[in-house]
């Protein structure tokens, strides 16, 4: 009979054969474990599309959330289908998880700005890279000294290892590319994680040095704000946070009230 370890290993694998970013492996397994853990009683195949709906509902979870954990469920059946495994997909019958339409949610400035004041350095560039450079906590982590190169310009330039492998270039406000100079050879940010922090360490590191409710992401909001309405170029901005669908840029960009007052006033 399968078990749920040997199971969601092969999967793993299966997911690892199509390069599939490492960050996005962790999580699905992370997901996937976490399932089985509450059903290891059942063996994998054994469960049904009632035992699927009960778990996901029984949580009391964002919609992206849930729609998150429904899609490594998703994917372990699919998988699991479509190699012989079962003869019947259980997850796909379960129903999309509806998504509210996201806002934009920058961190305020006076908030973002009395962080940056740590005396704690690595902090304070985690913080930065966040707030200054519009990086995801998993980027973050990521930040290596070979990234940091000089333009001709004389502009610092950041080599980002975005989210699904699309590289993208920043330049850095001066005093945040020397900090990263002066913080030595190798990862920034050294870990246990093959060899840096894990994305989820630098996440809760840079939550716990702002007031509750705000977190690394709401910086990167922070940034893509202040980014936009210095020259109001959407593409430039899609480029500059790495986006790949010009309609999550959108999200970002916060309209400014006294546009839609100017605005407003020329209707009149």
């Amino acid at each position: 009979m399968s078990t749920w370890g040997t199971e969601v290993e092969n999967w793993l694998h299966y997911l690892r054969s199509a390069s599939k970013p490492e960050s996005t492996v962790g999580q699905r397994e992370y997901q996937m474990r976490r399932f089985a853990r509450d059903h290891w009683a059942v063996a994998p195949y054994a469960v049904d599309v009632d035992t699927l709906a009960k778990w996901l509902s029984s949580h009391v979870w964002k919609p992206n959330t849930r729609r998150s954990y429904q899609g490594a469920l998703r994917s372990f059946y699919h998988w699991a289908h479509i190699t012989g495994r079962i003869s019947r997909d259980p997850a796909a019958l379960l129903p999309p998880v509806k998504v509210p339409p996201a806002y934009s949610r920058p961190c305020p400035e006076s908030i973002f700005r009395m962080a940056i004041l740590t005396p704690d350095r690595r902090l304070g560039l985690m913080l930065e890279l966040a707030g200054f450079g519009g990086l995801r906590r998993g980027e973050i982590a990521v930040v290596h000294s070979r990234d940091l190169t000089v333009a001709e310009s004389g502009a610092w330039i950041l080599q980002v290892h975005g989210k699904g492998r699309r590289e993208r270039r920043v330049v850095l406000v001066p005093s945040l590319a020397w900090r990263l100079r002066d913080a030595g050879n190798g990862y920034i940010f050294p870990g246990k994680h093959q060899g840096h922090l894990s994305p989820a360490h630098v996440g809760v590191t840079v939550s716990r040095a702002l007031p509750p409710g705000w977190t690394c992401h709401t910086l990167r909001h922070r940034f893509a704000k202040k980014f936009y309405n210095t020259e109001k170029n959407l593409r430039a901005t899609q480029e500059v946070l790495g986006h790949a669908d010009l309609r999550t840029t959108q999200i970002y960009t916060e309209v400014e009230l006294d546009d839609i007052q100017r605005s407003m006033a020329g209707v009149a």
